[in-house]
C-alpha cells in the first residue's frame, strides 16, 4: 500500500477503462520501469532462445523427413513420373512425430515464460499509483487527507490481455504430426515470422537509448519511449547494419524455403547452391 501512495502520478489527461489507462502505449511506458528492466530482459532472451530452438528442430525434422524420390513410383497401380510433384511420396513421418512432441513441450514452456513476462509488466504497472476520474471505482482510502490509490488491477483486464493472447497464438504456431507434407512445411516456416519481433525486443532492451530513457523523458520531454520508438531511433543511427541483418535473414530463410518446396519435384534445382543463386537473382532490382 505504501508503494502505491509514494509512487508518482500520471498526467491528468489519462483516460481509464476499469483500472487501466486507455492508451496502451502509456501502459507500456509505465510497465518498462527501470527497476523491472533486468527481469523483462531475461524473459525476452528466453523467448528468443526457445523460439530459435523450435526453428532448429523444425528444420531438422524437414531434413529427416525427406526420402529419395523412387524410380519405380506407382499411384493407384499406375506407373507415374515421380517428378510430377507429389509431396507425399518423399515425406516420411517417422522422424517428424517425436520432434513435433518436443516442439509442443517447448511451446508450453514458451507460454509459461510469456505469462511470466506479462506478470512482471503487471507488477511494474501496479507499482505506480493511479487516481481514477471516478473515486468510487475500485479504490480504497488511506489515512484522512492522504492520496487515494487504486486497487491493483487484474492481469487479465486492460490492454495486456489482447496483446498476451495475440502473442500466445503466434507462439503456438508450429508443425504438427499427422498432417500433409505441404501443411507441415508451411507451419515449419511460419516459425520464422516470430523471430524478427522477438529479436527487435532484444535490440530494444540492449540499446543505449533505451538504457537512458528515463533521462530522455525528463530532459527532452518525450511522452512515450516504447519498443517501436526505440527501434526507429536505433534504425536511424545504424541503418546500414539494420538493413543488412534483415536482408540476410530474409535471404537465408527464402533460400531454405526454395530448397524444401522444390526438392520433391525438382531435385537438381533444389540444391542449396542453386536455391541460393535463384533467390539472389530474384532479389536483384535490375532484373
Amino acid at each position: 500500500m505504501q508503494g502505491f501512495l509514494e509512487a508518482p502520478l500520471l498526467d491528468a489527461g489519462t483516460s481509464f477503462v476499469g483500472d487501466y489507462p486507455r492508451h496502451p502505449r502509456k501502459f507500456e511506458s509505465i510497465a518498462n520501469a527501470a527497476r523491472f528492466e533486468k527481469p523483462l530482459r531475461r524473459r525476452n532472451l528466453a523467448l528468443f532462445a526457445l523460439s530459435a530452438l523450435q526453428l532448429a528442430l523444425a528444420y531438422t525434422s524437414l531434413e529427416l523427413s525427406f526420402e529419395e524420390i523412387p524410380t519405380n513410383y506407382t499411384k493407384d497401380g499406375i506407373a507415374v513420373d515421380p517428378l510430377e510433384c507429389d509431396p507425399g511420396v518423399t515425406f516420411n513421418q517417422t522422424y517428424t512425430r517425436p520432434l513435433c512432441f518436443v516442439n509442443f513441450g517447448l511451446t508450453v514452456l514458451l507460454w509459461l515464460v510469456l505469462y511470466s513476462y506479462y506478470d512482471v509488466k503487471y507488477k511494474a504497472y501496479c507499482s505506480v499509483s493511479l487516481v481514477p476520474r471516478d473515486p468510487l471505482a475500485h479504490v480504497y482510502r488511506a489515512q484522512p487527507g492522504s492520496q487515494v490509490a487504486m486497487r491493483p488491477p487484474s492481469l487479465w483486464r486492460g490492454p495486456t490481455l489482447k496483446v498476451f493472447l495475440i502473442e500466445a497464438i503466434l507462439l503456438a504456431v508450429q508443425p504438427v504430426p499427422w498432417v500433409s507434407a505441404l501443411w507441415y512445411e508451411q507451419l515449419a516456416f511460419a516459425i520464422n515470422l516470430r523471430l524478427p519481433y522477438l529479436a527487435l525486443r532484444i535490440v530494444r532492451d540492449f540499446s543505449t537509448i533505451f538504457q537512458y530513457r528515463e533521462m530522455l523523458r525528463r530532459e527532452a520531454g518525450l511522452p512515450f519511449l516504447t519498443w517501436g520508438t526505440t527501434v526507429r531511433l536505433v534504425y536511424a543511427r545504424h541503418s546500414l547494419k539494420f538493413i543488412c541483418v534483415m536482408f540476410f535473414y530474409a535471404y537465408l530463410t527464402l533460400t531454405y524455403w526454395v530448397h524444401v518446396i522444390e526438392r520433391d519435384c525438382n531435385p537438381e534445382f533444389s540444391k542449396i547452391g542453386n536455391s541460393a543463386w535463384f533467390v539472389l537473382a530474384c532479389s536483384d532490382p535490375s532484373h
